[in-house]
């Protein structure tokens, strides 16, 4: 695992510690499921290796500035302005849909990513 993805993921134990998401899942296990998902991309050819990492932590991140106080600054100095941008776009409040202004892949596949993460998490929900 490199730095990068190390720091990520203190990050988001630190600033989604103790949050729950509706179906009963740990914020934390949510975004690292959303993270999983988005490696697929790499592996199908969908991505480039050399933007895994980048992905891979943006998908970690995609929820710190709705639900925590991260700022979009710490974002920039901690992992760059290329994740803080997939972060930004993906980002959304509850009436918006999070991807309606994505102009690039990275924006698209993360927040593919990350809905077909919700909709798995609704139907294991569901399911229960």
């Amino acid at each position: 695992m490199s730095d990068k993805i190390s720091r990520a993921l203190a990050f988001v134990n630190t600033h989604h510690a103790g949050q729950m998401r509706p179906g009963g899942e740990s914020q934390v296990e949510h975004v690292q499921r959303v993270a999983l998902r988005a490696t697929q991309f790499v592996f199908t050819g969908a991505v480039d290796i050399s933007d895994a990492e980048d992905l891979v932590v943006s998908a970690l991140l995609h929820d710190v500035l709705e639900d925590t106080d991260a700022t979009d600054a710490e974002l920039i100095q901690l992992f760059g302005e290329r994740v803080a941008h997939v972060v930004r776009a993906v980002s959304h409040e509850e009436e918006e849909e999070p991807d309606q202004d994505c102009e690039d892949a990275e924006t698209d596949l993360c927040a593919g990513s990350r809905k077909v993460q919700h909709h798995s998490t609704l139907i294991m929900s569901w399911r229960r």
